[in-house]
């Protein structure tokens, strides 16, 4: 694999001149059939005089499992091994503190994932290569490919409500700049469609197989990566491996039945206004909202909510869609909609979409056109609130990076649909086919006949929609003897089957029938089991593997922490629209957008406002919770307690907490062993309700080892009984006792020191 040509990547910096670790990605996908594999290569340069640790938070698309990683260290190249979460975390903890070179991907968040990479030395280059695979879909005679690239800013705690956990990070750095080449082979009947790229230049030529493409120039990783195929003829097909499990049959339908005449539909309509909606987004939702008022007709009902901070109903019941009320009330409120309202409050505006009535609402509850980026944190309360809400969701994610896991979850469990636009790909087209969807005859009653009993069979949707490809996994002990056949009724019965049961020896198959398999799982250690005999990362797994140094190559000292910011994506902020190159930020004598980029290189490390979560303001001191938040906060920064300690020194804590740390630090004649003292007693006192980050405990194990066991035994105890009554919000009363001061020296052990 090539390496990063340092005369190129030198000078390439981000917030503050902070070197770029992060040098440059690239993809290598193939497609055939609706099969598409992906290696992606990340390299990354240690140009720093210091050890370092590598943290990489980044996006995959909808239905993706990870297939396997490796890694590449001078002449050491490895692959990972999937192993439980907390295994892998105390092996990659171990490796640190030994001076050894660990790698580790874990799920971080709902369709985000995260590379870690300790003690990568000084001048030290290294590859991290990850393969994955997905199972593309017909829709309407078209495949849509994408490769997401980025992460938007989004509105919410990424930790609190997204999943995150420190150090995973999606910080936007709008002067980091990270090179992407891509190559992706379509191979078979896929090779023959008609194929456009919205998002890239790209060349494309004739190879034995099919069709290769490759950007025509060089890309970066700022907005996804889109292909469509289209002037395809979707059919149904069923393919069989065996292995040592048994046989695994992939059924892959795609009905068709008639679409009910022009239906009568109660559509509620939610449109994000939302700072992070500016630019291209706007534009687009403002677009698709026009073709609505085409698609509608007098027999329809329909609402319209604006939403960001709050949410505002300039359509709030719904109204028949006349030509009068068109005119007059809905394009006018269309043509006012801006991305002037704040914040991304989605779930607190599908609630009151959720409730909005009609003097002639239809028996079943009307359907919700979200029209939105996504760009939001809170994913598991708004998906619960829309199942409950029985309302189908037909969401359109616009942007360069729109949020595709939560669209797709909430289309998915409530039996809509979703569709992504980029800013160059057409919300006409879109929009239309959700009105297909919509005035579609509802099939019930889905059922396959496998022509045999499966050991598991994957769970069926609860909606089928005309011309669109619908993925079953069965397991069997024996191979069935013709291919499976859909079945379902209602308004139009009928059936879809494949011509014929095909066998394959693509291992991907098994695995990717495993990630169902884990979905489904009763309990946990269910799907750890599977987790573990599929070799997948789920949340309860990670893939890890350790590059060992010899003596002499040893990392000494703790690494220091490099979290990898993302580029904004395009259209976002500064960037009005896709159509200006991120290549010119290293050309100041063009024009670079509004505000001239924002008054030239502007910085976003501090999250922007539309992203912000309005919070009191703080009053008194800090709890015991927020002090341990605090340390998560400030070690990330940090190399050692030593270097922590004078920014823990100046939290606002309440006097008497004060005191006891100052007289801890008086016997102890020094600030960070004091602090480290106090943190260690809180970390295990409060242990089932405060727990640090891997890197505070990094740092917290660091400094206890340079504490005899008598002084921390000694201070544990007094603080105990002073503190007795602390808890994660509050520390209680500090009690004083007469028979234990600072000078007793005590015997015994009440942790394991």
């Amino acid at each position: 694999m090539a390496s990063p040509s340092s005369a190129t990547n030198a000078t390439l910096a981000g917030n503050a001149g902070e070197q770029l670790t992060l040098q440059k990605i690239d993809i290598e996908g193939r497609l055939v059939g609706l099969l598409f594999k992906v290696k992606a290569r990340q390299h990354y340069q240690n140009q720093s005089d210091e050890n370092i640790e590598t943290v990489y938070t980044f996006p995959l698309a909808w239905g993706v499992s990870l297939l396997g990683m490796s890694v590449t260290i001078g002449d050491k190249h490895l692959h990972g091994v999937v192993v439980e979460k907390d295994l892998a975390n105390r092996n990659y903890e171990k490796a640190i503190q030994d001076g050894d070179t660990p790698v580790m991907l874990e799920q971080s968040g709902d369709g985000l994932y995260t590379a870690h990479l300790g003690n990568l030395k000084q001048g030290e280059e290294a590859v991290i290569e990850i393969e994955y695979a997905q199972l593309l879909k017909f829709d309407q005679g078209n495949i849509r490919l994408a490769i997401p690239t980025t992460v938007a800013p989004r509105y919410g705690d990424p930790f609190a409500t997204g999943g995150l956990t420190q150090p995973a990070s999606v910080n936007t750095d709008a002067k980091a700049r990270y090179s992407l080449s891509l190559h992706i082979a379509l191979e078979g009947e896929v090779a023959k469609g008609t194929v456009t790229c919205p998002t890239h230049s790209v060349s494309m030529s004739a190879s034995e197989s099919g069709t290769s493409i490759t950007l025509a120039r060089g890309g970066m990783l700022d907005r996804d990566f889109v292909l469509n195929i289209d002037s395809l003829q979707a059919h149904s097909f069923a393919t069989c491996l065996h292995d040592e499990n048994g046989y695994t049959v992939l059924a892959s339908f795609c009905p068709d039945f008639p679409v009910a005449e022009a239906s009568p539909l109660a559509l509620k309509i939610l449109v994000d206004c939302s700072g992070s909606m500016e630019g291209d987004s706007m534009f687009q939702a403002r677009q698709g909202l026009r073709e609505v008022c085409k698609l509608v007709t007098p027999a329809d009902q329909l609402s319209l909510s604006r939403f960001g901070s709050d949410i505002h109903h300039p359509v709030k019941t719904l109204s028949s869609c006349t030509p009068a009320f068109i005119q007059q009330t809905l394009m006018p409120a269309i043509e006012a909609s801006d991305a002037d309202m704040g914040g991304t409050e989605l779930n607190k505006a599908l609630l009151q979409t959720f409730r909005l009535k009609g003097a002639e609402e239809s028996s079943r509850n009307a359907d919700v056109l979200l029209i939105t980026d996504g760009e939001v944190w809170d994913i598991e309360k708004t998906i619960q609130s829309a199942q409950q809400s029985r309302h189908r969701i037909f969401a359109v994610g616009v942007g360069s990076a729109p949020a595709e896991s939560l669209l797709q979850h909430l289309a998915e469990s409530t039996g809509g649909a979703c569709e992504l636009v980029t800013p160059n790909e057409d919300i006409v087209g879109a929009i239309v086919r959700m009105f297909r969807r919509m005035r579609a005859a509802v099939a019930s009653e889905i059922a396959i006949n496998w022509h045999g009993t499966p050991q598991w069979a994957s769970p069926l949707p609860g909606a089928l929609y005309p011309g669109e490809t619908v993925h079953a996994f069965a397991l069997f002990s024996a191979k069935p003897d013709q291919a499976p056949t859909l079945n379902w009724t209602g308004i139009n019965p009928g059936q879809s089957a494949a011509s014929a049961l095909q066998t394959t020896n693509e291992a991907a198959l098994a695995r990717l029938c495993g990630a169902r398999q884990i979905k489904t799982a009763a309990t946990k250690a269910e799907a750890i089991e599977l987790a573990l005999r599929y070799q997948l990362v789920t949340e309860d797994t990670n893939l890890f593997m350790l590059v060992e140094r010899s003596e002499e190559e040893k990392a000494l000292g703790l690494p220091r922490l490099k979290q990898i910011s993302h580029m904004p994506p395009a259209a976002d902020l500064a960037f009005g629209s896709v159509h200006f190159s991120r290549s010119s930020i290293l050309q100041p004598q063009r024009a670079l957008g509004r505000a001239v980029f924002a008054q030239e290189f502007f910085s976003l490390e501090e999250t922007p406002v539309y992203c912000r979560v309005p919070t009191p303001a703080l009053t008194g001191s800090l709890t015991p919770s927020a002090l341990m938040k605090l340390f998560d906060e400030v070690a990330l920064k940090c190399l050692s307690l030593e270097e922590a300690a004078p920014q823990l020194a100046a939290a606002n804590l309440d006097a008497s907490i004060s005191n006891l740390i100052a007289w801890i630090e008086e016997d102890t004649h020094s600030q960070h062993q004091a602090w480290t003292i106090f943190l260690w007693w809180l970390s295990i006192y409060l242990l089932d309700q405060i727990a640090l980050s891997r890197h505070a405990n990094r740092l917290l194990t660091a400094a206890l080892k340079n504490i005899d066991a008598d002084t921390k035994t000694y201070f544990v105890e007094w603080l105990v009984q002073s503190l007795p009554d602390a808890q994660a919000e509050s520390w209680g009363a500090v009690k004083k006792d007469d028979t234990f001061t600072r000078h007793d020296k005590l015997t015994g052990n009440l942790f394991n020191i």
